[in-house]
């Protein structure tokens, strides 16, 4: 009875361990997703501040000096 109840008792650590297994995967997984979701509206936000910034114009320096 002894052995018996031992494996019982194993074979219930044992779906424990693969059901928190599964949900730390799943948890992951979601990270991963969160992770890519945020890199690309930090892209896009770069992108979206590049174009707004005004175009420099390099024009020659006006030379006071010359008559």
């Amino acid at each position: 009875m002894e052995l018996e109840s031992l494996n019982d008792e194993l074979m219930e650590k044992e779906r424990q361990w693969d059901a928190w297994r599964a949900t730390l995967e799943e948890e992951k997984n979601q990270a991963e997703r969160r992770t890519r979701e945020v890199q690309r509206l930090l892209d896009t936000e770069k992108q979206n501040r590049l174009q707004a910034q005004p175009k420099l114009c390099v024009e020659e320096p006006f030379n006071s000096m010359s008559s």
